[in-house]
């Protein structure tokens, strides 16, 4: 998984860090799927190991989709309006957007389907081609779109701070973005956070850690 910089050298968040934590978490997770399915397999497919890698998936697919969805509505079009030589590199990243979409619906139904034997070799390949694709998309935006995020950074019509995605099931996206980053780093993010990701923090943390020990081996 790609290393990125979260906070700046005074130890503190800055607005690209949740943008960032959220692309590492979409590399960290699109890695482990495939894993998570061949180790559940080799347990013989527990009921809640099961339930646990599908709410997961429910909540990562929510999290890629309100980042989607920000960038079509709001990112894309106010960098290709100030850097129409971006042009095409803005609908490649919209073409890949739409290709993500019809992926994830395919694995919808794929782990709708598990534990039949029959599928899992099926669902385990389309993860890994996810995984890829994922990766691919992400270096491409990391390299046209970001840096502009860093030299321009992007302020919503009228001022003030992005709206908070009303989509999102925060007790799973806070523990989500946090997982594997260290203490300083979290409490740094969290410091920004607003308040739908910090309301109860800790004990959603806690179950989301639970959960993720079902099925990640």
């Amino acid at each position: 998984m790609k290393d990125y910089d979260l906070l700046d050298g005074n130890g503190q968040a800055t607005p690209l860090s949740n943008f960032l934590a959220a692309h590492r978490g979409y590399r960290r997770d699109t890695e482990r799927f495939p894993k998570g399915v061949r180790a559940l397999a080799a347990w013989d497919f527990p009921a809640d190991g099961l339930e646990a890698l599908r709410r997961h998936w429910v909540g990562f697919d929510q999290a890629l989709l309100s980042h989607h969805q920000m960038e079509d509505a709001f990112l894309f079009p106010l960098y290709r309006g100030k850097h129409p030589e971006l042009g095409e590199v803005v609908d490649q990243l919209e073409i890949q957007h739409e290709d993500l979409d019809e992926r994830i619906g395919d694995i919808d139904g794929l782990l709708a389907k598990l534990p039949a034997p029959d599928v899992v070799d099926q669902t385990v390949a389309a993860l890994e081609s996810f995984d890829a694709v994922v990766n691919q998309h992400l270096d491409l935006e990391e390299q046209h779109i970001v840096p502009l995020m860093v030299a321009e950074p992007p302020v919503p019509p009228g001022g003030g701070p992005p709206p908070v995605p009303e989509n999102l099931d925060f007790a799973f996206v806070g523990p989500w973005l946090a997982d594997g980053l260290d203490d300083s780093t979290v409490a740094a993010l969290l410091a920004v956070a607003p308040p739908p990701f910090t309301v109860g923090f800790d004990e959603n943390r806690q179950r989301y850690e639970d959960q993720l020990r079902r099925w990640l081996p």
